[in-house]
């Protein structure tokens, strides 16, 4: 996806993501990070305030990196269809299917096992969470009439390495685009900031870091860019009402995933990688050994909770 990148996009000591060294339809090599001085941070852990900001900072850069090149390219072809040309896998996204179901009978029955206030969400409430699962899914797209670049869409600790001075962060670099989409920036920034902070760290800092990312993106974008982005409207405002507006699906990914990123990695390959009950833990039923691993495991218990609770009360009539 990013052969049209200017190598300018990669080069410097503080890029945003990594070149390949080879790149074919048969092959894809990349250099070795941690030669470079980056790691990657515990992802049982939140990020702090100096790490969600150096992410951020590489995040706002690759999302001004495409919204540049897809200036270029439109004022060279008033046809050119992103999606269209990609449309393989910038398409697809979650939708209602087994393991969209599967991951709604797991929110259910985990609120009902830990929640303090479950006499208070809605006796319907399997039904409910399907209703806002699945919209939540649905809004994970290109919306018209607004920016839309190339999103990663899976930003979790695993997928951004950073890079120390002095034991403090000073660039952070994306990798694993597999999961990449097409949308509007915000779905990235929320889903990032669902995945690596909690909510307490969002009550306190959610403006000012979203104020950050988009002060980022500004200064990173060109003349030609910016007078695109003012035809549509798209300022500081908009992106700060979109993150809001689209608050679901940035939510939605970690809401599907922490379940398993979450757990040890011995855990997990005994729950999921087994081949013997990969089917229907995936695809029908995986309350079991995520409940039983929440009995034993008090934090891991507190931050699946977190973000099942917080999508409950946002979402759902709380009678």
């Amino acid at each position: 996806m990013f052969e049209d990148f200017p190598n300018a996009e990669f080069a410097g000591s503080r890029p945003w993501g990594v070149k390949a060294l080879i790149h074919n339809h048969n092959m894809l090599v990349l250099p070795d990070l941690s030669v470079e001085g980056y790691t990657m941070c515990d992802a049982k852990q939140y990020l702090d305030l100096d790490h969600v900001k150096v992410a951020l900072k590489s995040l706002a850069r690759f999302h001004a990196a495409f919204a540049k090149h897809q200036t270029r390219v439109t004022a060279a072809s008033d046809n050119y269809k992103l999606p269209e040309n990609y449309t393989c896998f910038l398409k697809d996204q979650f939708c209602e299917c087994p393991w969209l179901r599967a991951t709604i009978k797991l929110t259910t029955n985990f609120l009902k096992e830990f929640a303090t206030d479950i006499k208070h969400y809605p006796s319907d409430l399997d039904d409910c969470l399907r209703k806002w699962c699945i919209d939540a899914c649905n809004s994970l797209r290109e919306y018209e009439n607004t920016l839309n670049v190339i999103i990663h869409k899976d930003l979790w600790a695993n997928n951004i390495m950073f890079k120390y001075s002095a034991d403090q962060p000073v660039n952070a670099v994306l990798v694993d685009f597999q999961c990449a989409r097409y949308g509007p920036p915000a779905i990235d920034v929320m889903v990032f900031l669902y995945y690596t902070t909690s909510r307490k760290f969002r009550e306190y800092y959610e403006k000012e870091v979203l104020n950050y990312y988009y002060s980022i993106f500004l200064e990173a974008i060109d003349e030609s860019t910016e007078r695109r982005l003012a035809m549509l409207n798209y300022d500081r405002q908009m992106f700060i009402n979109l993150c809001d507006k689209l608050r679901p699906a940035g939510m939605i990914v970690p809401l599907a995933i922490s379940p398993f990123i979450l757990m040890s990695p011995q855990a997990a390959q005994e729950s999921f990688d087994n081949p013997e009950t990969f089917h229907e833990h995936f695809m029908v039923d995986r309350c079991g050994p995520v409940i039983a691993y929440a009995r034993d495991n008090e934090y891991y218990k507190t931050r699946v909770l977190e973000i099942f609770e917080e999508f409950v009360e946002r979402h759902l009539t709380v009678k």
